[in-house]
């Protein structure tokens, strides 16, 4: 039998194909407004996109660095360059695949996020949730 994702009671219920029990389903209720699958499938693509274009751009300042360094040798503060814009293109990289794994769990499983579950499933700045 199926744990609810809130309390990990046994349930027979589900809520957008996520299990839940009958009481954390009623506290939801009484607390959170209504989030409707379109706003938060909406916020999520846009996540993605956000992300992918963050991501292109730190491909392409990499790149610019990477062709900077004379001879693939970086001079002594061109280490710390290469390091600095290494690392904000693994960040991007792994903000992107965060963003598909959230819209493929909501896709999929029709599991919300919680940031969006506590919005209300309504656009919030993308600074504002978490990466």
């Amino acid at each position: 039998m199926p744990q609810c994702s809130c309390c990990n009671a046994e349930t027979d219920l589900f809520d957008s194909g996520v299990p839940i029990c009958i009481d954390c389903c009623e506290r939801q209720e009484t607390r959170k407004p209504p989030v409707k699958a379109e706003q938060v499938r909406r916020v999520l693509y846009e996540d993605v996109q956000t992300a992918t274009l963050r991501a292109k751009q730190a491909l392409v300042e990499f790149n610019t660095v990477m062709r900077d360094v004379p001879s693939g040798i970086p001079h002594s503060d061109g280490t710390q360059r290469v390091r600095n814009v290494a690392r904000e293109l693994s960040m991007a990289r792994m903000n992107v695949m965060k963003a598909h794994t959230r819209l493929n769990d909501f896709l999929t499983q029709g599991v919300i996020p919680e940031d969006i579950r506590r919005a209300g499933g309504v656009a919030v700045p993308s600074s504002s949730r978490n990466p």
